[in-house]
């Protein structure tokens, strides 16, 4: 278990997007990588939640 970070198909679903717009985020600088593998990065629940936040409008907290 991974205390504290989403893969990328659980970032995908909570922001609503496709795996393939996560990595596209990660290639643009807007998410990045805090874990994991290559080939099955881990990403920051702290950053997850700050892009939703963002994409509804709301700051960060």
């Amino acid at each position: 278990m991974h205390h504290g970070t989403y893969g990328t198909a659980d970032v995908a679903r909570l922001l609503g997007i496709t795996p393939a717009t996560v990595r596209k985020l990660v290639q643009r600088g807007q998410l990045t990588p805090c874990g994991g593998t290559p080939r099955f990065p881990r990403y920051d629940r702290g950053q997850v939640g700050a892009l939703l936040a963002n994409r509804h409008g709301r700051p960060a907290a």
